[in-house]
């Protein structure tokens, strides 16, 4: 526990790099650490009476700081103790903002706040809801790494991510965000997807993927679910970093490309549940050579 403590310090003050912590701590605990400093960053407290009292009674409260290590910089105490007080001042006032996380190898459902709609994450993957915007005749929802959602007709409903946002008024589609790309797949209705640098309008039986600042040609979509809701992962020309955090984030293991060309594009299924035999489907056929030693995967040209 002690060294988690001193890798998020580390973090908080940028002496680790996202890949690092991440490795220290693992991909699961390091998603949740991101998702909520990301939220700090949005959250705006109200101004009622109701908050100024509590806040007051929690500041004037009295303190008892325990060093367990005496060499830490008085810059990583104060940003370590920032943070506890600003995520216990949210946990306290601000508890209409809910996130939801799947830990690795698995998908979760949820039910979202109209009491009908539902989304399901894929692993290590995670949206965020704010219930006061629900009530105000918007549905929004900002996600991190791939869901499927099953939107019932009625308020606009607006999915926000790093890269873009995907916007219905009911439908069933899939959304998936990896670096900065994102892939916006149909089953059912209509959706609209939208970046920086352009829109497309997606019906249903058509995906489109927003890849190194463009949107490519339709693709078809030719089953009424994803298949990562069942046993497997199919892609259709889709780039190989894609499926490479796909496997990363089913398999919970980091995956070094070293030398390996991976400009290029996979087409193919693999199972969820056996490493050995996913890695070899996805990368003989692209004459990679792999080696597999606990948690890693390592690559090089063949």
């Amino acid at each position: 526990m002690a060294d988690q403590d001193e890798n998020l310090i580390k973090w908080l003050n940028g002496e680790l790099t996202d890949d690092e912590f991440a490795q220290a701590i693992g991909k699961s605990d390091f998603l949740k650490f991101k998702q909520i400093t990301g939220e700090i960053d949005q959250w705006e407290p109200g101004n009622s009476d109701e908050f100024r009292v509590k806040l007051e009674d929690i500041l004037n409260q009295p303190k008892t700081i325990t060093r367990q290590i005496n060499w830490w910089q008085p810059v990583s105490i104060a940003a370590s103790v920032a943070l506890l007080l600003t995520v216990s001042v949210w946990f306290l006032f601000f508890n209409h903002v809910t996130t939801h996380y799947a830990d690795a190898g698995e998908t979760k459902e949820i039910v979202l706040p109209d009491g009908v709609s539902t989304v399901t994450l894929a692993s290590l993957s995670s949206i965020t809801v704010d219930k006061r915007n629900w009530k105000k005749g918007r549905r929004p929802v900002k996600l991190s790494g791939k869901a499927l959602f099953d939107v019932e007709p009625g308020d606009p409903f607006t999915v926000s991510t790093n890269v873009g946002e995907v916007a219905v008024l009911g439908t069933r589609f899939t959304v998936d965000v990896f670096d900065e790309s994102m892939e916006v797949a149909c089953y059912e209705g209509k959706v609209q997807a939208k970046t920086g640098v352009g829109s497309v309008t997606i019906p249903g039986g058509e995906s489109y993927l927003f890849h190194e600042n463009r949107w490519e040609n339709m693709i078809p979509v030719t089953r009424s679910r994803p298949t990562w809701l069942q046993d497997e992962l199919s892609y259709t020309n889709a780039p190989l970093n894609q499926v490479i955090k796909a496997l990363e984030k089913t398999y919970e293991v980091t995956i070094d490309t070293g030398d390996a060309d991976i400009n290029r594009r996979f087409t193919g299924t693999f199972p969820k549940s056996n490493l050995e035999t996913a890695i070899k489907l996805v990368f003989t056929p692209l004459n990679i050579t792999y080696q597999v030693e606990d948690n890693n995967v390592y690559l090089s040209s063949n």
